[in-house]
């Protein structure tokens, strides 16, 4: 007699045919009739224990599979609980529906930053996109959220990133070609760390950015899982996530990011020289998965911000966290943001001369919006290749020699745009400047689909 031959899920089986005899009986009772539907429910049964079996095993095997479990365990209720409260439990608009939604905005917050500094990937990178939208966000989601733009968990160590750049460049051991390597990362990303060192020959300070292994595949398997869960809870956003999917592809290919960066280098320092670093690179010292970069030393946007605001404050006397807040909720409610261009310029002369009058070496902040308002600006209109993840942490305020200049960092995602397009956005913006109403509408259907 030939040895059977196991097949997967076989222990499964067994146990469910074990299960059949007991439950007939206790189930059927004598009734031929009766017996129809207990069978069914075992058929059932086994095909569930085998199903679940499978995906236990696949958790276990298989780091995207376990990822896309880790997703639906901790978002399914939680998706569950905020839909019961907006369709069942509090349906009219009242008071009593915002304090139940504030109350799940607290259980729930805590939870959803955990899991989301568990998994990194994509799910860091659409914490990082949502930080920036205080006009929708909770603000318990914004609080971690914000954190995030410079300050994600690390992943990979400074070993394990000596063994990548070792590896991606061909070298025996990293000190081959850079020395005083540093033991903490500078910066961390959604997909890499970045960390100082010293090129070896030539004596150079950089930054070096290395992609964790995997992340790559990881990151699609977090794009498919979103794209189902959009589809259950937010239909209409379907596009918008495909959108974000084809942005970032070109993050995966440091190569890229290389041209890109140098590209608008070589277009910003035209118009701007040492007032605006933007990082050259070492082309040597560069792969797909490893990006070699001039070190600027600065500290983030955000960190120079909030040393102002805390500094004013200060100096009124006044508690720092209060008056953050307050400053931070009239950023939001716009009562700070001035009516027309010329207003802001007038306002940055203003706090120019008053800091220069109190001998305050501080930020003239209306001044530096203005001057990275008009750089992004000139990026799309004039130059048609811009940086299009412009959030607080990819801007740098520098230090030392170069204490009046910002950095630009992190050019993973690099848009370029037709003539033709940036003619329409052109008018676009003035006819809403103009508040032209006919000309916005005229001008949104004429506008060709896909164009860009």
């Amino acid at each position: 007699m030939r040895p059977r031959v196991m097949r997967p899920f076989d222990s499964a089986r067994q146990r469910v045919a074990a299960l059949r005899p007991w439950a007939y009986r206790h189930l059927s009772g004598q009734s031929a009739a009766a017996g129809v539907w207990p069978r069914r429910a075992l058929t059932g049964l086994g095909g569930i224990t085998i199903t679940a079996s499978a995906i236990g095993i696949a958790t276990l095997v298989d780091e995207g599979c376990r990822r896309c479990a880790d997703f639906w365990v901790c978002v399914l209720p939680i998706y569950a609980h905020y839909k019961f409260v907006d369709k069942i439990s509090h349906p009219a608009t009242s008071p009593e529906r915002s304090a139940e939604f504030e109350r799940l905005h607290d259980i729930y917050s805590p939870i959803v930053r955990d899991a989301t500094l568990r998994l990194r990937g994509y799910y860091l990178k659409v914490a990082q996109f949502f930080s920036m939208r205080d006009d929708y966000v909770p603000k318990q989601y914004l609080d971690w959220a914000k954190k995030l733009q410079a300050e994600a968990p690390v992943a990979l160590d400074a070993e394990s990133a000596k063994r990548c750049v070792a590896k991606e460049l061909g070298l025996g051991r990293v000190e081959e070609a850079f020395k005083d390597w540093s033991s903490k990362p500078i910066g961390s990303a959604s997909i890499g760390q970045v960390y100082k060192a010293r090129v070896r020959s030539t004596g150079e300070d950089v930054a070096i950015k290395v992609q964790m292994p995997g992340a790559e595949r990881l990151f699609r398997v977090d794009i498919r899982t979103l794209k189902i869960f959009t589809r259950l809870a937010f239909p209409w956003a379907v596009d918008h996530i495909s959108e974000l999917e084809k942005m970032f592809e070109s993050e995966f290919d440091y190569t890229l990011e290389r041209e890109n960066m140098e590209k608008v280098r070589t277009n910003v320092q035209k118009r701007w020289g040492d007032r605006v670093i933007i990082p050259k690179t070492f082309p040597e010292l560069c792969t797909r998965r490893v990006l070699c970069m001039q070190f600027l030393d600065g500290e983030k946007l955000v960190d120079g911000m909030l040393r102002r605001i805390r500094s004013a404050a200060t100096q009124a006397g006044r508690d720092p966290d209060e008056f953050l807040s307050h400053h931070l909720e009239a950023l939001r409610t716009g009562k700070l943001m001035p009516r027309t261009a010329r207003s802001a310029r007038w306002r940055a002369s203003v706090w120019k001369m008053m800091q220069r009058a109190r001998g305050a070496d501080d930020i003239n902040l209306p001044a530096l919006m203005e001057q990275l308002m008009r750089i992004h600006g000139e990026q799309v209109f004039v130059d048609g290749l811009f940086n299009a993840d412009p959030h607080p942490g990819n801007v740098m305020l520098l230090h030392g020699a170069q204490s009046d200049g910002i950095g630009l960092i992190d050019f993973g995602q690099v848009k370029e745009l037709s003539l033709d397009f940036r003619v329409q956005l052109a008018k676009l913006i003035i006819a809403l400047s103009r508040r032209d109403e006919a000309e916005v509408v005229r001008l949104d259907k004429a506008w060709p689909v896909g164009t860009g």
